[in-house]
């Protein structure tokens, strides 16, 4: 897959992710990151929106090798348990 194309899949996988919101019924407790799980379907990762500006900028400095402060630090071993838990039931 040439670069051209590589970059083209890329923009209209974004395009596709934020067209999808699933709107749910509120719930009685605030829904907070972490592992969630509907009914008996598989196990997935909440981010809430707060969280993941933290977490985005994470990954951008990540993508750049720049990972020069302790919060950032500390923001990507969050992420890493998060994802892991996925692999915990």
């Amino acid at each position: 897959m040439s670069k051209s194309q590589k970059s083209q899949s890329a923009d209209s996988s974004n395009r596709q992710v934020e067209r999808i919101v699933r709107h749910l019924p509120g719930q009685d407790t605030r829904v907070e990151t972490g592992k969630v799980q509907f009914g008996d379907d598989w196990s997935g990762v909440f981010i809430r929106g707060d969280n993941a500006q933290y977490y985005s900028n994470v990954l951008r400095k990540i993508l750049k090798n720049k990972i020069d402060d302790p919060m950032t630090e500390v923001t990507l071993n969050d992420l890493i348990k998060l994802i892991v838990q996925l692999g915990h039931y």
